[in-house]
């Protein structure tokens, strides 16, 4: 512990510009201090710059600082960044990434089709892993369009760990692995690795926000609102811990609350996030109000003619008021534009009804997920 403190009182008195080698410096005296033995790659690995541009570096900082606002203004400010870094060096493979992840993000929340927001992606993470193969981000990145694009489950779980192995101090590796995981039903691994990444970045909100969907897929409902009301605390006015609130909610049958949550989400996110909308018609439907739930539909239904909509989301309503064939025709829809919703199709609890349903059996088995 001395020895710690020691290190911590060591002053920098290095010009900024040299910054890369401060850093390299602390690195090597933490590990100094641990005592711990480190390998010829892990010495190299330290000493590894990602840029020569102080410049470059700053810009990449502060586009993942917008990312990871999941605000659509945040989104498109983090993008300028990535792209402004990439002009200042070309070679910046971590800047790429930037982009990669921005699509990736950009595909989760429906801000553009799965098929147009996740091979932009794979090109961005390609390009990196062209420029540096043994750079853990760009792992990530494309473990994650294995996953919730290609559904290509075992070279997703490859790339994970390799990227977890090439840098096990990434959060986000442990985070998305944790959703992978989660996806496969493997739920206690998946909260191993949610505690890992919360280790490493304990006050991100998204990170603590999805931690609790674990549980939720668990039939842990209480420990999922518990994590989800938590994850509120660091950032009251994010709307998607009130819209996943909400599933838990229903779930227990406390509906007034669900149907509280979903309204808050519709509040907070000013209508302009589909996954809301179509959140509410399930939660209407699974209340017991058709009434209610037919016009989140049919607000649903319309706003696609104007930007794209999820077919999942149009499913889950119809699962709600119980029209299976309505249900199915839409998942069909989301299976063949690789809507990236699709991923959880193995342990959705909103989909147990379908589950003794034939139609339900032969999609698991073409999504390889029998």
């Amino acid at each position: 512990m001395l020895s710690c403190f020691l290190l911590w009182s060591d002053v920098y008195e290095r010009k900024f510009d040299r910054v890369f080698e401060i850093q390299s410096d602390i690195a090597e005296k933490i590990a100094k201090a641990l005592k711990a033995e480190l390998s010829l790659e892990e010495k190299e690995g330290i000493k590894k710059k990602s840029t020569e541009s102080l410049e470059a570096y700053d810009l990449y900082l502060r586009g993942r600082y917008f990312w990871n606002k999941r605000t659509t203004e945040g989104l498109q400010k983090s993008l300028e960044y990535f792209q402004r870094a990439i002009e200042k060096d070309q070679s910046f493979a971590l800047a790429y990434t930037g982009i990669a992840d921005y699509f990736t993000i950009l595909g989760f929340y429906d801000y553009l089709p799965s098929r147009e927001a996740f091979p932009k992606a794979k090109a961005a993470a390609e390009k990196a892993l062209e420029i540096d193969e043994t750079l853990a981000e760009a792992h990530v990145s494309l473990a994650y369009v294995r996953t919730h694009y290609e559904w290509d489950w075992k070279a997703a779980e490859l790339e994970y760990k390799w990227a977890i192995e090439l840098n096990p101090s990434y959060a986000t590796a442990h985070f998305w692995y944790g959703g992978y995981l989660a996806a496969m039903g493997r739920f206690e691994e998946s909260i191993a690795e949610y505690r890992k990444a919360l280790e490493l970045d304990p006050l991100s909100i998204i990170i603590n926000v999805y931690f609790g969907t674990v549980f939720h897929s668990m039939h842990r409902d209480d420990l999922a609102i518990e994590q989800l009301q938590k994850s509120l605390e660091l950032d009251p006015s994010l709307y998607i811990p009130h819209f996943l609130l909400s599933y838990a909610y229903v779930e227990k049958g406390m509906y007034e609350e669900a149907i509280a949550e979903a309204q808050k989400a519709i509040d907070l996110s000013e209508g302009r996030d589909p996954v809301v909308i179509t959140t509410r018609g399930y939660v209407y439907a699974a209340a017991g109000n058709q009434e209610e739930a037919k016009k989140a539909l049919s607000e649903a239904l319309e706003l696609s003619k104007q930007r794209y909509v999820s077919p999942w989301g149009i499913a889950l309503i119809y699962v709600g008021l119980g029209q299976k064939d309505k249900a199915f025709e839409w998942l069909e829809k989301a299976y063949e534009e690789h809507d990236h919703w699709m991923y959880m199709f193995k342990v959705h609890r909103a989909l147990y009804s379908l589950h003794d349903d034939p139609r339900y059996t032969a999609l698991l088995k073409k999504m390889n997920l029998d």
